[in-house]
């Protein structure tokens, strides 16, 4: 029990150094070094066969969460774009990323997508689609069901419970 309520408290803290270096609104160096040091430890207290992180793993993760931040809003984004901006065929970076972080490179990028949305709908209340065109979805209906199977609520309940929040 004790490790699932540490892995929990990791993956919160490792959310919120995501938002800070995927929203910052400049390039936020320090903030992407401390997610990427979080995402470290953990991937290091998640590997069960005893491999080690190289930082060639380190250096793969920054480079492709910082392309990822570069194009978050555009909606024809995607994983063959990821793939020919960072020099590497696309099965290559499916295998390079799931052994260094345990994510696919579109979970990756669905990730990222979903934490900018997440800290759009923090900062101030506005449209769902909205939020949703501004992280590179063309169809809200996608990003609402993308959003609940990430955060476990769709947007709309996200708004009405913050806009509870603001009313008491």
């Amino acid at each position: 029990m004790f490790l699932i309520k540490k892995r929990m408290a990791n993956q919160d803290e490792l959310r919120t150094l995501v938002i800070n270096a995927v929203c910052e609104e400049d390039n936020n160096d320090l903030a992407l070094q401390k997610m990427l040091d979080a995402l470290r430890n953990i991937i290091l207290e998640e590997k069960k066969d005893g491999t080690e992180v190289t930082n060639e793993d380190v250096i793969l993760v920054r480079n492709a969460l910082t392309i990822i931040k570069e194009n978050v809003d555009n909606a024809d984004f995607s994983v063959d774009d990821l793939s020919a901006r960072l020099g590497m065929h696309r099965t290559n970076l499916y295998r390079r990323l799931k052994q260094a972080c345990n994510e696919t490179p579109i979970r990756l990028i669905r990730k990222v997508r979903m934490e900018k949305a997440y800290y759009l709908f923090m900062r101030e209340p506005i449209y769902v689609s909205q939020v949703a065109y501004s992280v590179g979805y063309r169809c809200p209906k996608n990003f609402s069901r993308h959003f609940r199977e990430h955060f476990g609520c769709y947007p709309h309940q996200l708004l009405k419970r913050q806009k509870t929040e603001i009313d008491q």
